[in-house]
């Protein structure tokens, strides 16, 4: 196997307890005002919140969690191991299932 790199994405759910906002990598919401539901709120106070920086000014016990997409690439072509893995199993099961057929 040669060398990798691993490349790191973070994506934030915000959770009011009944309502919920997901933002994906590189998503973010900024500005100043507030985003309420249920009694429950974040602050905005000109900041921008995502995945990298989860909002800091909450109430009412909303709930942030922190997504990490994690890829592992092939550091010379920067392909990515796991969908190269994926489509070489993929290619391996119809060749075996078309000779099981043949040697049925």
């Amino acid at each position: 196997m040669s060398p990798q790199t691993v490349e790191e994405k973070r994506g934030l759910e915000i959770d009011f307890g009944g309502a919920s906002i997901s933002m994906g990598p590189g998503a973010s919401i900024s500005g100043s005002g507030s985003i309420t539901s249920g009694g429950k709120s974040i602050h905005l106070q000109n900041e921008k919140i995502s995945g990298d920086s989860p909002a800091s000014n909450t109430r009412g016990g909303v709930r942030q969690t922190i997504t990490r997409w994690v890829s592992f690439k092939f550091s010379g072509t920067g392909v990515e191991v796991l969908p190269l893995l994926k489509k070489a199993l993929d290619g391996i099961e119809r060749v075996n299932n078309a000779v099981y057929k043949i040697l049925r």
